[in-house]
């Protein structure tokens, strides 16, 4: 039981982060705290940070997903 929680635990955090990265991309800005607007030409290193904690979010619902797979 625990194994398929897990499981579907990683694939929720990856289609997450993939739909999350896709919006911030396809409009080249995101949403922060109080609802203000972080555009990628404007503030490029909170952008690319965003972006980079987003893939390690993805990264780590790969690593699940792998670890049950192979356990």
């Amino acid at each position: 039981m625990i194994k398929i929680s897990l499981f579907l635990g990683g694939i929720a955090i990856v289609l997450v982060s993939s739909r999350q990265v896709f919006l911030m991309f396809r409009d080249g800005s995101f949403r922060a705290r109080g609802n203000r607007l972080i555009l990628r030409n404007a503030h490029p290193m909170i952008f690319w940070m965003n972006f980079v904690g987003l893939a390690l979010f993805g990264v780590v619902g790969v690593a699940l997903i792998c670890w049950q797979l192979l356990t």
